[in-house]
């Protein structure tokens, strides 16, 4: 629904399908690199020379809407130490600002933390010698690239090349007798998205959109059940690795209460009496937490009476009869 165009005199200007010119600002450094989607504009530009110790460039990024005509967040875009800007982009199941360097990392932005970047892929290490990525999309889970190689690192136009969908992995440490670090991988991930529909769902209650707030709330229910699916599969290994301090801990980021009762269903089954108690305290803490939250009863109870009460006196009024009475 618009156009952007930065130029050698740090201006972005804004035009309109038909041309017309909705906005002109001036950039805080020269421009590197723009990508759209919707009504969001991101801007890449330099923010300074390059650190003369890790050869790494000094890029920051600016978030438009230019629906609303406001700035979003503008902030520096850490990048691997010694490596290049590659691609810019947007994720497609949330929108969120993702980049990529010449490494081969890819890191999303998350609104958690204050708004922080997050590396959600990285090559082996067996094959950044021999391949070249050359990202073309990125969802919630895959990273959609063409493979290319050091001495042809951009793909050919002609014949038409093909991407390889590649599994998204954060770079989670693998700790003896704990669990499998892609579980917890797993759960970070789908922790973002979450975290994403968190920030809009809070939008829309901001803005009174009904529809639109039942809609992310049925969509964030879903997103966080799936996490606390991949938490509990991790929390199982860990009881079998006899790892109760770090059960305990996923545990209590599990987001559901059903899901800490699951928990407590597998602690139970291990027989980690100890763990299964440290449960029972946690779910005990989420029920007085939901309890709080929750209106008193005696409030809805009251509430829900009223209009009982009040009905009885309004129905013999509706059918009593007049009597005339004569004067004179």
């Amino acid at each position: 629904s618009f156009v952007a165009v930065a130029t050698s005199r740090q201006l972005l200007r804004l035009f309109s399908l038909a041309g017309c010119q909705s906005g002109i600002t001036r950039l805080e450094g020269q421009p590197v690199a723009l990508v759209a989607a919707g009504g969001s504009l991101a801007v890449v530009w330099h923010a300074g020379p390059p650190n003369p110790h890790t050869k790494s460039q000094q890029l920051a990024m600016s978030l438009y809407d230019t629906t609303s005509m406001t700035c979003v967040f503008s902030q520096p875009l850490p990048l691997t130490p010694g490596s290049v800007l590659t691609w810019v982009g947007f994720t497609e199941d949330h929108g969120l600002p993702a980049v990529a360097d010449s490494e081969g990392v890819v890191a999303v932005r998350t609104p958690d933390l204050g708004g922080r970047w997050v590396p959600v892929f990285e090559p082996p290490a067996s094959k950044r010698q021999s391949e070249v990525l050359w990202p073309v999309g990125l969802s919630a889970s895959q990273l959609f690239a063409v493979v290319c190689t050091p001495a042809q690192p951009r793909p050919q136009v002609s014949p038409r090349p093909f991407y390889t969908p590649l599994p998204l992995g954060p770079p989670v440490v693998s700790l003896d007798g704990g669990s499998a670090p892609e579980l917890e991988g797993q759960a970070l991930l789908l922790g973002l998205g979450n975290a994403a529909l968190r920030a809009r769902l809070d939008a829309a209650e901001a803005s009174g959109q009904v529809e639109a707030s039942s809609d992310l709330s049925h969509l964030l229910l879903r997103g966080q059940a799936e996490q606390d699916r991949a938490l509990l599969r991790a929390l199982q290994r860990l009881i079998r690795g006899e790892r109760a301090g770090r059960a305990l801990e996923l545990a209590a980021q599990l987001n559901l209460y059903k899901s800490v009762e699951g928990a407590l269903t597998l602690a139970n089954h291990h027989q980690a009496r100890g763990l299964a108690e440290r449960i029972s305290a946690l779910l005990a803490s989420r029920q007085a937490l939901m309890e709080a939250a929750a209106p008193p009863a005696s409030q809805a109870a009251a509430a829900d009476a009223y209009p009982q009460q009040q009905q009885p006196q309004q129905q013999p009024r509706q059918h009593r009869s007049c009597t005339p009475i004569p004067f004179g």
